[in-house]
């Protein structure tokens, strides 16, 4: 790939580790949250930043995050709780109660609804513009770390968690028993997936490796097969972050742990930490924005790197 321009650095909004990060705005715009009680929104263009109070428990760390458009955050915590937050006003517009443990990822959903998944297991569907409790909901016996919509088939949504195995549920239907599931090529647990328009599944677990598969549902499960992996280097992370992973230009790279990855091949081909060489950085969050074909990264030292692909 083409040399790209040094990436901007975002420091001083955080001391301590930014769990999450999203771009919005078409890239102009960051937001940011982590241990500390707080968001961060960043104006990217004048480098500006703009604190919202948590709408948490005292000093609960904001442990998910993502935005439904451009105007509302939606925000897990350690406290079990999910806030909705006018990012203009700073205003909490709805706090929802459900989980009983940590909120580990929150994704947006088509139209108003989102989904949630936590230590308790369960998988939670919302409608923002509805009623506190969830509209679907479906449990699981471990923890779960990790969910994603499929963005071709708005009815169907993946999860999996502590224990390596994926599951798809369509919310069509009853939450009493998965469409389909089966165990994931990895031998730890299942920290992030994310799902490309072309129907392939991105997965990255704590065992350091991120595996590519064909997430369509086909009766013979065929779709389940490998198409590809990378291995990466075992980073320090010993609070045990939940590293994130994200599809790049539709499906042919995919953003993991600071670098990006040959979705075909596997072969890493941009290291944005190297363009950093003055920093020693540990990636936890990426984020990527089709529109500006920008990618966020967010590291446990407090600091976000916004980086052109």
């Amino acid at each position: 790939m083409p040399s790209v321009p040094a990436p901007l650095e975002l420091a001083g909004a955080h001391d301590h580790a930014v769990l999450a990060c999203r771009l919005l705005r078409a890239g102009s715009l960051a937001l940011s949250a982590g241990l500390d009680p707080h968001l961060s929104l960043w104006d990217l263009s004048s480098g500006q930043n703009y604190t919202i109070s948590s709408h948490h428990r005292a000093h609960a760390a904001i442990t998910a995050l993502d935005a439904l458009g451009d105007r509302c955050a939606v925000t897990g915590s350690s406290d079990t709780r999910i806030a909705l937050c006018d990012l203009e006003t700073g205003q909490l517009l709805r706090g929802l109660v459900g989980h009983r443990g940590v909120v580990n990822q929150v994704r947006a959903l088509a139209e108003s609804r989102f989904a949630s998944v936590g230590d308790d297991g369960a998988l939670k569907i919302w409608d923002a513009s509805g009623a506190k409790r969830p509209v679907w909901q479906a449990p699981s016996e471990f923890p779960l770390l990790a969910v994603a919509q499929d963005p071709q088939q708005e009815h169907l949504v993946y999860a999996s968690g502590l224990e390596p195995v994926i599951r798809a549920y369509d919310l069509r239907q009853s939450a009493d028993q998965a469409l389909s599931s089966w165990p994931a090529a990895h031998s730890d647990a299942i920290a992030s997936l994310d799902v490309s328009d072309n129907g392939k599944l991105c997965t990255l677990a704590f065992d350091h490796q991120i595996h590519i598969c064909d997430a369509k549902l086909e009766p013979t499960r065929e779709g389940t097969r490998l198409l590809a992996s990378a291995a990466l280097p075992a980073p320090a992370n010993p609070h045990k972050f939940l590293q994130r992973c994200k599809f790049v230009r539709q499906d042919r790279f995919v953003a993991a742990q600071g670098s990006l990855f040959d979705a075909t091949s596997g072969r890493q081909v941009l290291d944005f930490a190297s363009q950093i060489a003055s920093k020693a950085f540990d990636v936890i969050d990426m984020d990527y924005d089709s529109r500006s074909d920008k990618v966020l990264i967010s590291t446990e030292q407090g600091s976000l790197y916004v980086c052109q692909v």
